[in-house]
């Protein structure tokens, strides 16, 4: 894929010498560049993910069913009263046995 980048002087000025500076061409850099930062921010991206999904797993794992259900009720009932309108954004946690 061609992509066309506008680049103010100064930016392209030092994309030129840091090509130089490591022997390749600026389009080869900026390629990188753009390939290494994508890689970066997935793999941020999935760590991140994995660190919200053991805390998930941590309160099912550890939870009280009863404790868990008192706090979802008073977080909704909080979420729905700034709520503008009539209609709840939460709806409370059904009472189970």
């Amino acid at each position: 894929m061609d992509i066309t980048l506008r680049l103010d002087p100064e930016t392209e000025r030092r994309l030129r010498e840091e090509a130089e500076r490591r022997g390749m061409s600026p389009e080869a850099l900026a390629e990188t560049a753009v390939r290494e930062t994508i890689e970066r921010e997935q793999v941020a991206q999935r760590e991140k993910n994995a660190k919200a999904r053991e805390l998930l797993r941590s309160w099912t794992e550890h939870g009280d069913a009863q404790e868990q259900r008192e706090t979802f009720d008073a977080v909704a009932k909080g979420l729905n009263a700034e709520r503008k309108g009539y209609r709840q954004h939460y709806r409370m946690a059904p009472k189970t046995k």
